[in-house]
């Protein structure tokens, strides 16, 4: 009986087992970048390119890569656009054709990446520094604000290590290098607008995303953020998201002329169809901006997303079924053993 109780434990740990990941190891940035500011600069005490140009002035610019390896790196080099991701951070990452027209708004007219060219790629020598020239031509036409990009620098001879059993990720880190471009100074008011509430998924979690535009062409800094979902024509707040922005800055970013999709996780609960409300106050230094929208969510959508949240539980009942109809037969096995034997001692006896 002792011996089939353990086969019955070693039973139920073998179907509910499963298996570990594997490790992964990161490589260490190779090379450092300085830029070299110009006496064109706005503000010296920025580390990133600030400048005032005319229009249709050109100018070269530089930065310096260095090497301090036994190697030689390669580095390639992009300019891209400021963009604002779903975290209410800046972030500069090439945005393509195709994606474009979800990330910044229709105002955005004068496109950094044209005004501003860059190598595609660099080798900097073992020990070594060179100079990269950055080559700028303003647009013809007179702007206010500031078109705003980044220089992304990363490194493309990184070699994976191998080893035995494992999979080995490499992280590649890059360096990016502010570029602001403006005519002149002048302040120019910040403007948002909601553009827009639907239900999505960001890496395969549902929520309800509120499109928020950046109309002009000027960072909105420190933004806080305090918005509400509720049923159509109820009190009771379903999904909540606060932010406070504080004298550390603990508040978001949007950068000139893009689109904050601002996210409503909700947190493994099932989107379920029918008529909502958003309710969304944004405040900025001073500026205020207040969104009230109705917004529906049909069956089908909701069903699809459901289907693929990660943060739902999904329990699979075949497979509780399964477990469940084993240990009941592996039950009445053991009885039935237990009762054999019971018998046997009987007429033993």
């Amino acid at each position: 009986m002792k011996k089939f109780f353990l086969f019955l434990v070693a039973m139920f740990g073998l179907v509910m087992s499963g298996t570990a990941p594997a490790a992964v190891s990161a490589n260490e940035i190779n090379f450092a970048v300085i830029p070299n500011l110009p006496d064109n600069q706005v503000d010296k005490n920025h580390s990133y390119f600030d400048l005032e140009l005319n229009p249709g002035q050109s100018q070269t610019v530089s930065v310096t890569l260095k090497n301090d390896t036994d190697k030689d790196v390669v580095v390639a080099i992009a300019m891209t656009r400021a963009t604002t991701n779903t975290a209410g951070v800046v972030q500069y990452s090439s945005t393509s054709d195709k994606d474009l027209k979800s990330k910044l708004d229709k105002s955005y007219t004068n496109d950094i990446v044209k005004a501003v060219n860059v190598p595609d790629s660099q080798t900097i020598p073992a020990h070594s520094s060179i100079q990269v020239p950055i080559t700028i031509k303003m647009p013809n036409q007179n702007f206010k604000g500031v078109m705003a990009g980044g220089i992304t620098f990363k490194q493309t001879n990184l070699k994976q290590k191998k080893s035995s059993g494992q999979t080995n990720i490499v992280n590649q880190y890059a360096y990016t290098v502010g570029v602001t471009l403006r005519n002149n100074t002048d302040k120019v008011s910040p403007n948002l607008k909601l553009n827009g509430v639907t239900a999505e998924q960001l890496n395969y979690r549902t929520a309800i995303v509120a499109s928020v535009h950046n109309t002009t062409p000027t960072y909105i800094n420190n933004v806080a953020i305090d918005g509400y979902i509720t049923k159509r024509n109820s009190s009771k707040k379903l999904y909540k998201l606060n932010v406070n922005a504080d004298k550390a800055n603990s508040g978001k970013q949007i950068a000139p002329n893009s689109v904050y999709d601002v996210p409503f996780y909700l947190g493994g609960d099932e989107l379920k169809p029918g008529k909502y409300t958003l309710d969304l106050t944004m405040t900025s230094h001073g500026d205020k901006w207040h969104f009230k929208q109705n917004f529906t969510i049909v069956s089908k959508q909701a069903e699809k997303l459901n289907k693929t949240d990660v943060d739902i539980v999904k329990i699979n009942w075949w497979l509780i079924a399964g477990i469940v109809g084993l240990i009941i037969l592996l039950l009445i096995l053991a009885y039935w053993l237990w009762q054999k034997k019971r018998n046997s001692n009987n007429e033993t006896n």
